[in-house]
Formats: C-alpha cells, structure tokens, sequence
C-alpha cells in the first residue's frame, strides 16, 4: 500500500466514525435557519404564490419547537388568508393566537405578536372601507409595537417602505 491510499483510507474511517451524530445545538440551529428561511419565502410569496407561501409555512410549523415562534409563523398564516380573502380561516387562527397571549405573560414578543394581529385586522376594515374601525386598529396596532422587541422605529420603517411602493397598508 502507498502512503496516498493508507491517508484515503484513513481519511474514510474519521469520516465514517465522525458523521454518526451531530450535537443538538447543530440540528436547532439548522432549524432556526430553515424556519427563518421557509417564513420569508412565505412572505415573499404571500401575493404571488399562495399555495406556496401555505406550505412553506406548514413545513416551518411542523420544525418550530418554541410557542413564541410557532404563534408567530401562525400570524403570518393568518396573514396570508386575510390577502387572500379567506377572512373566516384568518379570524380562526386570530382567535387562537389571542388565547396563548392571554396565556403567557406580556413580553416584548408577545406585544409585537398583538400589534401584527392587530395591524391585520385594520387592513381587514380598511378593504371595506370601514375607515374609523381601521384606523382604531392601526392605533392600537402602533401602540403594540412600541412595546415589541422592535420599537416604533421598525414600525415606522415598514409604514414608510410600503407606502413608497403604493401599498396602503401599515405593514
């Protein structure tokens, strides 16, 4: 044997022997990508591809371990029935998101989480044409977010992006 196919040979039992099992912390944080991953695809596709963004979505709720997130992604699912006009199935997943932050004590996450919610259903009035409903959620939807993880900063920022692209809404 040369010393070229002793190193090969080698070099396959480390291999062998060094992907039998990886740590926990890879394989979460390979999730975390991959959710984070899947719900920006899902956003992105939210007008375009509605089966996708759906999907997407279910793959990344089926990976979630963490209620805070897991109610985070069903927010955006919610969101995708609203642009949808599918309003009965978004008002379902509303509800069930209200109940775990009535659940759960206040946190920086859990008010951003209300202020989505609430923002939604403000774009909900605003389509029909229910202006002071929807500037009442809008309203409260700010003052959610506030007190988010995010600040009135990040707020601000979305309200401005999509009003320069044409889009009425606050998000």
């Amino acid at each position: 044997m040369t010393f070229m196919s002793i190193l090969l040979l080698l070099f396959h039992f480390v291999f062998l022997f060094s992907c039998g099992k990886l740590p926990e912390k890879t394989f979460a944080f390979s999730d975390n990508l991959r959710i984070d991953s899947l719900e920006h695809m899902a956003m992105d596709s939210i007008y375009r591809n509605p089966r996708y963004a759906h999907s997407a979505l279910d793959e990344a709720l089926s990976l979630t371990k963490d209620s805070d997130k897991y109610y985070k992604l069903l927010a955006v699912k919610s969101q995708i029935y609203f642009a949808n006009s599918v309003y009965d199935s978004g008002f379902v997943l509303h509800r069930s998101i209200i109940d775990y932050c009535d659940r759960v004590p206040m946190s920086p996450k859990i008010h951003g989480l209300l202020g989505t919610l609430k923002n939604t259903v403000g774009n909900y009035y605003s389509f029909l044409d229910k202006t002071d409903s929807a500037l009442l959620c809008y309203s409260e939807a700010y003052q959610e977010i506030r007190q988010s993880e995010y600040g009135a900063g990040e707020f601000l920022c979305s309200r401005h992006r999509l009003r320069r692209h044409g889009n009425l809404h606050l998000f």
